[in-house]
């Protein structure tokens, strides 16, 4: 009887050491992620440049060419557009310039 509530103790030492090993080791990767995606957006810089609207540009389309993970979806990004080209609406006509945001890692 004995050797048998040994044997159980064991298992539950085991499972404990066990859960405990990969807690540390989850935390561990989770950490070396975050730093990664810190150190990527740490040397990205903002500029802007300018389009011109050709026939058949669409804001979806231009957001679709220019947006990055610095912005939570494409929507967003049009708004962004909106507010610096002064747009009141998204209806955008060819032959309009419009200034475009953009991400680069290389420091200009």
């Amino acid at each position: 009887m004995k050797t048998a509530e040994k044997r159980q103790e064991s298992r539950i030492v085991f499972a404990v050491i066990s859960l405990l090993l990969l807690a540390g080791l989850m935390c561990t990767m989770s950490l070396c992620i975050h730093s990664t995606v810190d150190a990527a957006e740490k040397n990205r810089y903002k500029y802007y440049t300018h389009i011109l609207v050709e026939k058949g540009d669409s804001l979806w389309d231009i957001a679709g060419q220019y947006v990055s993970y610095e912005y939570d979806s494409r929507s967003q990004y049009i708004e962004e557009l909106c507010s610096i080209n002064h747009l009141s609406s998204q209806t955008i006509y060819a032959g309009e310039m419009l200034v475009i945001p953009y991400y680069d890692e290389e420091y200009k």
